[in-house]
Protein backbone atom coordinates (compact mmCIF):
# COMPACT_ATOMS: atom_id res chain seq x y z
CA UNK A 1 0.00 0.00 0.00
CA UNK A 2 1.24 3.20 -0.57
CA UNK A 3 -0.53 6.44 1.20
CA UNK A 4 0.07 10.24 2.21
CA UNK A 5 1.09 10.81 5.88
CA UNK A 6 0.67 13.71 7.45
CA UNK A 7 3.57 14.77 10.15
CA UNK A 8 1.56 15.81 13.20
CA UNK A 9 4.17 18.41 14.24
CA UNK A 10 5.27 20.15 11.48
CA UNK A 11 1.79 19.29 9.43
CA UNK A 12 3.55 18.69 6.53
CA UNK A 13 2.64 15.82 3.96
CA UNK A 14 4.81 12.90 3.21
CA UNK A 15 4.58 9.78 0.80
CA UNK A 16 4.79 6.58 2.62
CA UNK A 17 4.52 3.27 2.05
CA UNK A 18 3.10 0.83 4.49
CA UNK A 19 3.62 -2.84 4.74
CA UNK A 20 2.20 -5.03 7.63
CA UNK A 21 4.96 -7.51 9.66
CA UNK A 22 3.71 -9.83 12.23
CA UNK A 23 -0.14 -7.98 11.71
CA UNK A 24 1.61 -4.35 12.97
CA UNK A 25 1.44 -2.01 10.63
CA UNK A 26 5.36 -0.73 9.68
CA UNK A 27 5.14 2.77 7.98
CA UNK A 28 8.84 3.63 6.17
CA UNK A 29 9.44 6.97 4.73
CA UNK A 30 11.22 6.26 1.18
CA UNK A 31 12.92 9.16 0.89
CA UNK A 32 13.50 11.39 4.19
CA UNK A 33 11.82 15.01 4.15
CA UNK A 34 13.22 18.29 4.06
CA UNK A 35 11.81 18.25 7.86
CA UNK A 36 14.36 18.13 10.82
CA UNK A 37 14.43 14.98 13.01
CA UNK A 38 14.37 14.81 16.56
CA UNK A 39 15.77 12.03 18.82
CA UNK A 40 15.58 11.83 22.05
CA UNK A 41 17.68 10.69 25.39
CA UNK A 42 18.01 9.98 28.33
CA UNK A 43 20.75 9.86 30.24
CA UNK A 44 21.74 10.54 34.00
CA UNK A 45 25.49 11.86 32.05
CA UNK A 46 25.99 15.07 31.74
CA UNK A 47 28.76 14.80 29.54
CA UNK A 48 26.71 12.67 27.30
CA UNK A 49 23.70 15.03 27.57
CA UNK A 50 26.35 18.54 26.82
CA UNK A 51 26.63 17.05 23.52
CA UNK A 52 22.96 17.55 22.46
CA UNK A 53 21.66 19.88 20.76
CA UNK A 54 18.93 21.00 23.02
CA UNK A 55 18.84 19.52 26.76
CA UNK A 56 16.22 19.41 28.78
CA UNK A 57 16.12 18.72 33.08
CA UNK A 58 13.64 16.50 34.64
CA UNK A 59 12.76 16.26 38.56
CA UNK A 60 9.99 14.31 39.34
CA UNK A 61 8.46 13.91 35.66
CA UNK A 62 8.48 17.53 35.20
CA UNK A 63 10.41 19.43 32.95
CA UNK A 64 12.73 22.04 35.12
CA UNK A 65 14.57 23.59 32.12
CA UNK A 66 15.02 23.02 28.77
CA UNK A 67 18.07 25.07 26.69
CA UNK A 68 20.89 24.42 24.47
CA UNK A 69 23.92 23.07 26.85
CA UNK A 70 25.93 26.42 26.63
CA UNK A 71 22.96 28.67 27.57
CA UNK A 72 22.31 26.41 30.62
CA UNK A 73 25.56 26.81 31.48
CA UNK A 74 25.46 30.27 31.30
CA UNK A 75 23.11 30.83 34.39
CA UNK A 76 25.71 30.00 36.33
CA UNK A 77 28.88 32.25 34.59
CA UNK A 78 30.88 33.49 37.10
CA UNK A 79 30.09 31.40 40.07
CA UNK A 80 31.36 27.94 40.20
CA UNK A 81 34.74 27.31 41.85
CA UNK A 82 36.89 24.63 42.18
CA UNK A 83 38.88 23.34 45.02
CA UNK A 84 41.30 20.93 46.01
CA UNK A 85 43.31 20.27 49.01
CA UNK A 86 42.94 18.18 52.30
CA UNK A 87 41.79 17.14 53.90
CA UNK A 88 39.12 16.79 51.66
CA UNK A 89 35.91 16.61 54.64
CA UNK A 90 37.34 19.03 55.97
CA UNK A 91 37.50 21.72 52.86
CA UNK A 92 34.02 20.53 52.51
CA UNK A 93 33.15 21.97 55.97
CA UNK A 94 35.02 24.89 55.50
CA UNK A 95 33.77 26.12 52.24
CA UNK A 96 29.76 25.07 53.48
CA UNK A 97 30.30 27.61 56.18
CA UNK A 98 31.22 30.54 53.98
CA UNK A 99 27.85 32.80 54.09
CA UNK A 100 28.59 33.72 50.17
CA UNK A 101 28.69 29.60 49.38
CA UNK A 102 25.44 28.03 48.58
CA UNK A 103 26.40 24.66 47.11
CA UNK A 104 29.26 22.59 47.96
CA UNK A 105 29.49 19.20 45.60
CA UNK A 106 31.99 16.19 45.10
CA UNK A 107 33.58 15.89 41.99
CA UNK A 108 36.09 13.05 42.26
CA UNK A 109 39.14 14.99 44.32
CA UNK A 110 37.64 18.11 43.64
CA UNK A 111 35.01 20.03 45.11
CA UNK A 112 32.71 22.93 42.87
CA UNK A 113 31.61 25.63 44.79
CA UNK A 114 28.77 27.36 43.91
CA UNK A 115 28.64 30.70 45.10
CA UNK A 116 26.18 34.03 45.10
CA UNK A 117 26.14 36.32 42.34
CA UNK A 118 28.71 38.58 42.28
CA UNK A 119 31.08 36.80 45.03
CA UNK A 120 33.57 34.87 43.65
CA UNK A 121 36.20 36.96 44.04
CA UNK A 122 35.80 37.89 47.60
CA UNK A 123 35.37 33.66 48.44
CA UNK A 124 39.11 33.36 46.29
CA UNK A 125 40.49 35.69 48.35
CA UNK A 126 39.24 34.76 51.87
CA UNK A 127 38.83 30.97 51.93
CA UNK A 128 42.57 29.84 51.75
CA UNK A 129 43.01 31.49 54.77
CA UNK A 130 40.04 30.17 56.40
CA UNK A 131 40.98 26.51 55.38
CA UNK A 132 44.29 26.77 56.68
CA UNK A 133 42.96 28.27 60.11
CA UNK A 134 41.71 25.53 60.22
CA UNK A 135 44.34 23.22 60.02
CA UNK A 136 43.39 22.25 55.99
CA UNK A 137 45.89 23.04 52.83
CA UNK A 138 44.73 24.09 49.81
CA UNK A 139 46.32 23.03 46.66
CA UNK A 140 44.33 24.79 43.68
CA UNK A 141 41.37 26.98 44.31
CA UNK A 142 39.74 28.84 41.15
CA UNK A 143 36.83 30.04 38.99
CA UNK A 144 35.92 27.40 36.44
CA UNK A 145 33.24 27.42 33.93
CA UNK A 146 30.36 25.57 34.97
CA UNK A 147 29.35 22.08 33.40
CA UNK A 148 25.90 20.60 33.23
CA UNK A 149 25.75 18.87 36.71
CA UNK A 150 26.75 22.46 38.36
CA UNK A 151 23.26 23.44 36.63
CA UNK A 152 21.37 20.49 37.09
CA UNK A 153 22.10 20.46 41.33
CA UNK A 154 21.21 24.30 41.52
CA UNK A 155 17.65 23.92 39.34
CA UNK A 156 17.20 20.58 41.16
CA UNK A 157 17.97 22.82 44.38
CA UNK A 158 15.91 25.73 43.30
CA UNK A 159 12.67 23.39 42.72
CA UNK A 160 12.37 21.60 46.45
CA UNK A 161 10.01 23.89 47.36
CA UNK A 162 8.12 23.55 44.26
CA UNK A 163 7.44 20.09 44.22
CA UNK A 164 3.65 20.06 45.36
Amino acid sequence: QTGTQVDKYTGTQEHAESVTRNSYPVTRNPQPSSSSVSVIISTPYMDEASRCHRVGFMKSGKIIAEDTPSNLRARLNGRVLELRGDPHNLLRHVAHQDADVEDVAAFGDKLHLRVRTGRAQAILERLPKEIENAGGKVAELRAIPPVLEDVFIALSESQEGSND
